[in-house]
């Protein structure tokens, strides 16, 4: 009787349609003023973007130092009133002189002796980046996940920059930020996502299956020649990520996903998946670890999530490790 009540596979083979991250850029609230990166903005995919936190990251004019070989930069990094100081030598390559920058220090320019900016932008960058190439990583660099939305607004139109950065939950999130923690800084991740198939079979599938060879090869040719539509690709991104890091801005979704009733995913169902699933890699482009309440720092996450409930189907990714 055990053996007749046992969680099956439906198919011989089955499969998972997941999403990963194709493209990634983080900004910040007044680079959408700046006109190169609008521009770019408008060319640009954006599907899901995420509003995350982290220290302040500024430069210490006083205790940095410049000779012929090297620039020694003293970066400050201020956490509500908790504040460190990482001093990171480089070669000096290109000839710097002079390093400028102004309150709050969280720009600076180096120039030559000729006054000419040969290198420059936000301080935070030069700091990830010189982190990075001495293979080093600090936890200042963690990015909180506070709240995640999709760049569409409500017809499916994409959110023009304007939009996006005067969007209600976004300006709350700043205002919050701004009495509670006033030395974070807010940034923006934008992503844009493409879909792969997972697919696991084996003799614990072949042998358990509740459907045959004919019915498996009917199923695969479905998938493997229909496309759910994208915008229900990325509500069940949005959702799958929301469930996930349990951001404290966001509502919807951290308890009801994934749901058959919920019609902005039903595709899926249609096409009789046993999972969703998301991948989320940070290490080689941003080169920063997300983490939210729920999840600890990593470069690396991904996460599946079965459409059926156990008694109603085995999930795939178990069934493969039996």
């Amino acid at each position: 009787m055990e053996g007749l009540n046992m969680v099956r596979p439906k198919y011989k083979i089955e499969s998972a349609i997941a999403m990963r991250p194709i493209f990634k850029r983080m900004i910040q609230q007044v680079d959408f003023n700046i006109d190169e990166i609008k521009n770019k903005l408008i060319h640009e995919q954006c599907h899901i973007y995420m509003v995350c936190q982290r220290p302040r990251i500024s430069i210490d004019i006083n205790k940095t130092s410049i000779d012929s070989e090297k620039v020694s930069l003293c970066f400050k990094i201020t956490n509500n009133e908790h504040i460190e100081e990482i001093i990171i030598n480089v070669a000096n390559n290109l000839g710097v002189t002079d390093i400028v920058s102004q309150y709050p220090y969280t720009d600076l320019d180096l120039k030559n002796k000729d006054g000419e900016i040969v290198s420059g932008g936000k301080v935070s960058f030069f700091y990830n980046q010189l982190l990075k190439m001495n293979n080093t990583y600090h936890n200042s660099l963690n990015l909180k996940v506070l709240y995640i939305g999709q760049a569409f607004g409500e017809n499916g139109e994409r959110l023009a920059s304007d939009r996006l950065i005067n969007h209600s939950t976004l300006q709350k999130i700043y205002s919050d930020t701004m009495y509670n923690s006033p030395n974070n800084e807010i940034w923006l991740i934008l992503m844009e996502f493409e879909p792969y198939l997972i697919s696991a079979g084996g003799k614990g599938f072949e042998n358990n299956s509740s459907l045959g060879d004919a019915e498996t090869e009917e199923h695969l040719f479905n998938l493997l020649t229909t496309r759910i539509n994208p915008d229900q690709e990325i509500t069940f991104t949005e959702a799958a990520l929301i469930r996930y890091f349990q951001p404290i801005y966001n509502n919807e979704y951290k308890t009801s996903f994934p749901k058959g009733t919920h019609s902005s995913y039903n595709q899926c169902y249609q096409l009789d998946v046993n999972s969703v699933a998301f991948e989320l890699q940070t290490q080689s482009d941003l080169f920063t670890m997300l983490y939210s309440d729920e999840i600890e720092p990593s470069f690396y996450h991904m996460k599946h999530f079965p459409l059926y409930s156990e008694k109603e189907r085995s999930d795939m990714f178990k069934e493969a490790i039996k």
